[in-house]
This record gives structure tokens, C-alpha cells and sequence, in this order.
């Protein structure tokens, strides 16, 4: 399921494992700089934002952490748990557009390059969309060439 479906950075699968079935889009959080955008760092959603109205718990960066202790009173079995503790917080969404159980950014080019090169959507996949994305953008003119093809 994780080709055909995005996967938050809990690792859960977008609209297939049960915490998030209901949430079957990937959106990626607004990033504080273009350095800090991970690709890992997507929250599912139940719809793609189409403006910058909503806001997401997004993750943080990780910090790694270490915890040991003994598990006897001879101190012979040691026990060490290591893991990674993020804060979420709130971040605002922005405008986009649901492609293939993601949601792409509508509006700024820098994040929609980034997601692009990013991701795992090569191919045929990725030529589609930002095609879609070019006659999303330019439709004016392409009413205007269908016209003036029906004209002649």
C-alpha cells in the first residue's frame, strides 16, 4: 500500500491503517525554511487544503534520545531505550490540489519543486502532473486556442 498511498511521519499509511483511515491525502507541512523540508514529515488528512485557513499538528525536527537502566538488583541485565522525541505544533496549511491520494501545492513553485524532486512520483506519474499543473496555470489561454480552433 505504500506505493499507492502516502505515508505519514508516524509511518502510518494515509486511508488504509486504522489510526488514519479516514484521512486518505498526504499533505506536507509548511517548512520553516526550504533546508528544513522533509518529505518525511507529512501528516494524513481527510481533505487537501484549498487555501491557508486550516492549520496541522506538524512535526519538528527530531532529537535522538538514550535511556538506560538495569532491569535487576545485580545490575547483570541492562536495558536501553532509544528513540526519537518531536514536538508537533501548529502550522498553517496552504492552497492545494489532491493528485493521486497527495496533496500538491497550488501556489508556491518553491515547495511544489521540492515535493517534486523530492518524492517517489517519477515517471509518467510526475509528467502528468506538472502538466496538469501547466494547464492549471495557463487555461486562459488554452479556452483561447479552443475557441479560435472552433472558429476556423
Amino acid at each position: 500500500a505504500k506505493l499507492t498511498h502516502g505515508f505519514d511521519w508516524t509511518g502510518s499509511i494515509c486511508g488504509v491503517d486504522e489510526a488514519v483511515r479516514d484521512k486518505p491525502f498526504l499533505f506536507w507541512c509548511t517548512p520553516s525554511s526550504i533546508e528544513g523540508f522533509t518529505l518525511l514529515d507529512g501528516v494524513c488528512v481527510s481533505r487537501c487544503p484549498s487555501d491557508d485557513q486550516e492549520s496541522f499538528l506538524c512535526p519538528g525536527a527530531g532529537l535522538p534520545f538514550q535511556i538506560q537502566q538495569y532491569m535487576d538488583a545485580g545490575h547483570e541485565t541492562l536495558e536501553v531505550v532509544i528513540g526519537m522525541r518531536r514536538n508537533l505544533t501548529m502550522k498553517p496549511s496552504y492552497p492545494s490540489t489532491e493528485a493521486f491520494g497527495y496533496c500538491f501545492p497550488k501556489q508556491d513553485v518553491v515547495l511544489f519543486q521540492n515535493v517534486m524532486e523530492r518524492t517517489y512520483v517519477f515517471g509518467f506519474t510526475k509528467q502528468v502532473v506538472l502538466a496538469g499543473q501547466g494547464a492549471a496555470e495557463s487555461w486562459r489561454f488554452l479556452v483561447l486556442v479552443a475557441i479560435v480552433c472552433v472558429i476556423m
